[in-house]
């Protein structure tokens, strides 16, 4: 898969940069990157909150991207059957 700053995970992967979003909705227009929403219409999956950080192998170089995004809201309790 080629690298793209032009993404939130690509810059992070290209920069090693941690990024903390609150809104992906709102990444300001002088980032260099920003948030695709095709997911979002795909799914109907509301992303708002990310945290991505750079992956590293031992020699410093960069394996992937790790992403965590906002949960989906749910009624159930966690254990409830």
């Amino acid at each position: 898969m080629p690298l793209s700053k032009k993404t939130v995970s690509g810059y992070v992967a290209a920069t090693g940069t941690v990024l903390n979003i609150e809104d992906a909705y709102r990444i300001p227009s002088d980032r260099e990157y920003g948030f695709n929403v095709e997911f979002d219409k795909s799914t109907g999956y509301r992303s708002k909150r990310h945290a991505h950080g750079a992956h590293a192998g031992h020699k410093g170089q960069i394996l992937g991207v790790i992403q965590l995004i906002n949960r989906k809201r749910t009624t159930r309790n966690v254990g409830d059957a």
